[in-house]
């Protein structure tokens, strides 16, 4: 095994281990702060990363950036069709009531189809992030590793900004989801088994690479690495873009910037020093 594999593998399973802590150990980190230095990232050092793999691998022009809004749209999809599903049996119910001359409907509805409504969207959304978070956590293992060998800087970035976006979906807040009828999302706790679950998913995927990376011989498929980064960075947008960035009047337009800036200025300096 080579030197390089030996650092590279350390700081993979470094990263995997890290990944434990924000299921069992909340830290309370700015959403503003957070979504202005991913958008920095995304747009100054993701999307590059993505052209220059796809450039390695001779994808082919319109497919560089095809993976990455497949990654955002599928999870908005799946996302949309749950609350739609959610909404369309909350009006039927709506109706029923509404028929029902013997019934008060402002308290029936109150009292007992807004929490049944309620209760359905936590479960189903709870559930949707699950899935969601677990192919998310799977993928930044496993493309961890091919990406600190193509370039060890632009590796610990990528695995400092996955972090920071895993610490800050602990502090989701309640988010409207059905408007006309007030129906919000409240963070469900997880359970204990599907936080291990989580917890361990980063590190089971550097696994997974470091596996084939050692059975392969090292030979890296840049085709298959840049599809799987793209796809990654769907699911980031995705995530920070519907759930943590925050609504307008609370986002601290500051904060946002000062993360966005930080990040820029942080790049344009490690660019400067290597070029010293």
């Amino acid at each position: 095994m080579s030197a390089e594999l030996i650092i590279v593998a350390a700081i993979s399973l470094f990263f995997g281990f890290l990944f434990i802590f924000p299921e069992f150990f909340q830290l309370k980190i700015s959403l503003s702060l957070v979504s202005g230095i991913f958008i920095g990232y995304f747009f100054i050092s993701m999307l590059p990363e993505i052209e220059n793999l796809s450039q390695i691998s001779n994808q082919l022009n319109y497919a560089r950036y095809a993976w990455v809004a497949l990654g955002f749209v599928i999870n908005y999809l799946v996302y949309m069709f749950i609350i739609k599903k959610i909404k369309n049996k909350s009006i039927l119910k709506l109706k029923n009531l509404s028929k029902s001359k013997e019934r008060n409907f402002n308290s029936e509805y109150d009292k007992i189809q807004k929490d049944e409504i309620q209760e359905q969207a936590n479960r189903k959304i709870a559930s949707f992030h699950f899935y969601s978070l677990f192919l998310y956590h799977l993928l930044i293992g496993i493309i961890g590793i091919p990406l600190l060998l193509e370039n060890l800087f632009s590796g610990i970035i990528f695995f400092l900004i996955a972090y920071m976006i895993s610490l800050s979906i602990h502090n989701l807040r309640s988010r409207l989801l059905i408007a006309d009828l007030n129906i919000r999302e409240i963070e469900v706790e997880e359970s204990f088994r599907e936080k291990v679950i989580l917890s361990i998913t980063p590190l089971i995927g550097v696994i997974i690479s470091l596996i084939l990376v050692i059975l392969s011989g090292f030979y890296l498929d840049f085709r298959i690495v840049s599809i799987l980064f793209s796809i990654v960075a769907g699911f980031m947008l995705y995530h920070i873009v519907f759930e943590l960035m925050p609504e307008p009047e609370k986002l601290s337009g500051g904060l946002f910037f000062a993360g966005f800036l930080g990040f820029l200025i942080f790049i344009f300096l490690v660019n400067f020093l290597s070029l010293v």
